[in-house]
């Protein structure tokens, strides 16, 4: 689905022709690369931005050179609607990340609000969202403390990824370096250090190569004092956000839940196929499923086992994947990149070393990839079923 439709679907339930008009009014996109303006402070706004992939940051500078970073910026986001009523912008956007753009007339807005209500209605949320996000930044530095502060901007962070389905795991992207974070939560780089030494400290997170993994959630939103209302978001992200803290919590500590789960979609591939399903596109392949989330394990099961494959797995991490390989290699593999915090790239080494074709299905960037592994076939979350199974026909 289009980024700016998966975040509005945050807000409101988007029809096929409504996400398809929103798709065809961002259809004029380019390209910002890391670290570059995309406005300017002083700048007269024509033109209307919304961000499709990567992460930009609204500041404001001083005139001694420093800067507040007001706020973030991620995919679905819109960099400012009515800005063009303004002559002049009074801040800057500039990219945290490689970053793909959107660029959209008042006009094309105006169309889409005027024939779609839901989009208007949708848009509207999306800015009334923003301004509770603003207002609670201003909390944030003002009212607490480094470590509660630091906690409840990561906590922001992971439960918006969380929205727009781009959590792997305990893990989301962050590309900030600390200096960029001091800026966020107006300390100094050198105190920011220190939070974060002692935030690792208290295992309360893991935060290298651009990721932030997050080990408890809820042990980062009891330090926090986090709750998520201001974000304004609905019932299906409250379900996810249950998800994240029963695979964590207390209930995860008793090992036969999960057996439970995984029990639950063995007995589903237990059950006879329809004969349909015996002559699908992936008849007589058998692919192995490595996904340590149990809804999407169980929604790729599902769409897989529709298309005549043979389910190996799913395992829910490399080392559970390696025991099964060593018997038997599947004809082709799934391999979700952040199993509860580490990446699945050995396993990926050897499957290419065998000779196995595989694919990673995955929230994250091409960009996240180890070179070696860079151009593996690569499916984003959220995805169509039927995109699933093309990729995994392609290159079986």
């Amino acid at each position: 689905m289009h980024p700016v439709a998966v975040k509005l679907s945050s807000f409101v339930s988007l029809s096929n022709e409504e996400v398809s008009a929103l798709s065809e009014a961002m259809a004029n996109t380019f390209v910002v690369p890391s670290r570059t303006s995309l406005v300017s402070q002083g700048d007269r706004p024509q033109e209307l931005y919304f961000l499709l992939d990567g992460m930009m940051l609204r500041h404001k500078e001083q005139a001694d050179g420093t800067r507040q970073i007001l706020s973030i910026l991620m995919p679905g986001d819109s960099c400012d609607i009515g800005v063009t009523l303004l002559d002049r912008r009074d801040h800057s956007i500039t990219s945290a990340a490689p970053c793909k753009v959107a660029r959209v007339s008042d006009a094309s807005i105006e169309v889409l609000s005027s024939n779609y209500p839901k989009i208007r209605a949708a848009l509207r949320w999306a800015t009334l969202s923003d301004e509770s996000i603003t207002r609670e930044w201003l909390v944030n530095v003002g009212q607490r403390e480094a470590v509660e502060r630091t906690a409840h901007l990561f906590c922001e962070l992971f439960h918006r990824n969380l929205a727009i389905g781009k959590v792997e795991g305990q893990t989301i992207a962050l590309p900030l370096t600390q200096s960029e974070l001091a800026d966020v939560l107006g300390i100094s780089a050198v105190h920011m250090n220190r939070v974060l030494q002692e935030m690792r400290a208290l295992n309360l997170l893991r935060l290298s190569d651009g990721l932030l993994t997050i080990p408890s959630l809820r042990k980062l939103e009891e330090t926090a004092g986090f709750d998520p209302d201001y974000l304004h978001l609905d019932a299906r992200f409250e379900n996810a956000r249950g998800t994240v803290l029963l695979r964590e919590g207390e209930a995860a500590i008793d090992g036969r839940i999960a057996a439970a789960l995984v029990g639950s979609v063995q007995q589903q591939l237990r059950q006879p196929k329809n004969p349909a399903e015996e002559d699908g596109p992936l008849k007589g392949q058998t692919v192995l499923i490595v996904e340590d989330d149990f809804y999407a394990a169980t929604e790729t099961v599902a769409t897989l086992s529709s298309a005549g494959a043979a389910i190996m797995g799913p395992y829910a991490n490399e080392a559970d994947a390696f025991d099964r390989i060593l018997h038997q290699l599947p004809d082709v593999a799934v391999l979700d990149i952040g199993l509860s915090g580490e990446p699945a790239f050995e396993l990926a080494r050897v499957l290419k070393e065998a000779g196995v074709p595989f694919l990673f299905a995955t929230a994250y960037e091409r960009s996240h990839l180890p070179t070696d592994l860079s151009r593996t076939p690569h499916v984003l979350k959220p995805f169509a079923g039927n995109e699933l199974i093309e990729q995994v026909r392609t290159i079986a």
